[in-house]
């Protein structure tokens, strides 16, 4: 996780905090027998509250949302920043498929949406360039669309997250002068080179080609890589069983898909956009592609709300998730979280969390029979 922290400005903004700069750094790493510690502070999950709700149904749900505690080293507890965001690490699949989106696409979304019947109104977060301080772009990286391209986001991860260094953003975020815990870190900038350009190339073309999984379950989708009218001999034998299983799969599936569209998820999560034709990797160029989602930042109402408002972004504003590959996760890692702050458990909760600009969606996602509730969960599994 990441923390951002901030102090207040005369007019409510954030600024660097006096004690940590723009982030906490909780940094402890032990290597070759050397301990090394670069915590300025201890920021933990104290405990967790419950918010407890009924479907129209009847059927019972609980959400939580962690509740921190911050300490000093030794333990004594320290105030919380005036300004604080806690952020899961982003998926990373599809990033070069959805920087080749036309910034003309995403403007001609956030200008139709001005007239949707839900007031799902998306507004683009325009960011400066790193390279070029005279250039303005459609951020569109990060929970807040902070960053407009993948090599951009990249060195501010590595800046932010590990402090490493790159010729686009060479000076590390050590905080104030007044934090004493930045000196080895402000004195690392002048006697540390920062990671080669050619390096930093290297992990933009693997991030920006990280294919997208393919979807699953999906209409005329064969079991167990059966495929066409003749079946051959296969290396895994398929039953009746399975056959009919994955068949009621795609069954619910197909259903999800159209019912999700009927409580108008699809007006953020858009699902299609097709990239444009001047990407610098050609294999990128002019391809439909189903990321559902429209890049935009949405209002998702006062539950999901930090402290720490970035750019054009309000602190209930976020940039619509992109959900493929979002099924698979928890293959990945079976602790896997959802949303920005990780508050999220399964993919349900995270429905159940939307507010502001999506309550009318979530509201009919819950006013759903139990069955067709699934059914939608089913499809966004099977992205």
């Amino acid at each position: 996780m990441v923390v951002l922290t901030g102090d207040s400005d005369a007019n409510g903004n954030p600024i660097p905090d006096t004690r940590f700069g723009g982030h906490l750094e909780q940094g402890l790493i032990t290597d070759t027998g050397k301990t090394f510690d670069g915590r300025q502070a201890i920021l933990t999950i104290a405990s967790y509250k419950t918010v407890a709700g009924t479907y129209p149904d009847g059927t019972a749900y609980t959400l939580q949302q962690a509740q921190y505690a911050l300490t000093d080293l030794a333990g004594n507890t320290l105030p919380m920043p005036a300004h604080m965001s806690v952020r899961s690490a982003p998926h990373l699949v599809g990033l070069g498929l959805l920087e080749a989106v036309p910034e003309s696409t995403l403007q001609a979304m956030a200008t139709a949406s001005a007239t949707d019947p839900d007031g799902a109104v998306g507004k683009l977060q325009i960011v400066t360039d790193l390279k070029d301080p005279t250039i303005k772009r459609v951020g569109r990286f990060g929970w807040r669309g902070t960053s407009a391209t993948v090599e951009q986001q990249s060195a501010a991860a590595l800046n932010g997250d590990i402090g490493v260094t790159t010729s686009i953003l060479p000076t590390r975020l050590c905080g104030l002068a007044a934090a004493a815990a930045g000196a080895a870190c402000r004195a690392a900038d002048s006697t540390q080179a920062p990671l080669a350009d050619s390096d930093l190339d290297l992990m933009v073309k693997y991030l920006s080609l990280l294919a997208v999984p393919a979807a699953r379950h999906f209409t005329g989708e064969q079991p167990l890589g059966i495929s066409g009218p003749t079946i051959v001999a296969q290396p895994i034998a398929t039953t009746n069983a399975q056959i009919a299983a994955e068949t009621n799969m795609q069954a619910r599936v197909a259903t999800g898909k159209t019912l999700f569209a009927q409580a108008r998820c699809t007006a953020c999560h858009a699902p299609t956009l097709t990239t444009g034709t001047a990407h610098r990797f050609a294999e990128l160029r002019s391809q439909v592609i189903a990321p559902y989602t429209d890049l935009l930042l949405h209002d998702m109402g006062p539950d999901l709300a930090d402290t720490f408002p970035q750019a054009l972004a309000t602190q209930q504003e976020w940039r619509t998730a992109p959900l493929w590959g979002l099924g698979l996760q928890a293959a990945i890692n079976p602790g896997v979280r959802y949303l920005h702050d990780g508050r999220a458990r399964t993919i349900e909760e995270a429905i159940l969390w939307h507010g502001g600009q999506a309550a009318a969606s979530r509201d009919r996602f819950k006013a759903l029979s139990a069955d067709d509730r699934q059914k939608v969960i089913d499809m966004v599994s099977s992205r």
